[in-house]
């Protein structure tokens, strides 16, 4: 069950302790967003392909098995003006 979520408008860590990832949202602002995550931090292991969204859209992926993370999570976000929310666990 999901027990927590965020929301960042950039690259930023998500939890700086081991967790699942259950869900994620991303909207796109001016130009094309992503979001990618990691496990350990920026250079840490990529745990999804690369989400996108075009210009002015958004979209919603959900992990009902979740997408565990053993030392943190950590999303890598580009775009002009993105919005991502990340839904996880402990």
């Amino acid at each position: 069950m999901v027990g927590k979520s965020v929301i960042k408008a950039s690259s930023a860590a998500i939890s700086a302790k081991r967790g699942t990832v259950y869900g994620i949202g991303l909207s796109a602002g001016a130009d094309e967003a992503t979001l990618i995550i990691k496990d350990g931090g920026t250079s840490g292991t990529v745990k999804t392909s690369t989400l996108i969204v075009g210009t002015g859209t958004s979209d919603h992926w959900s992990f009902p098995s979740g997408i565990q993370c053993s030392t943190s999570i950590y999303a890598t976000i580009t775009g002009t003006t993105p919005v991502a929310m990340v839904e996880w666990d402990d």
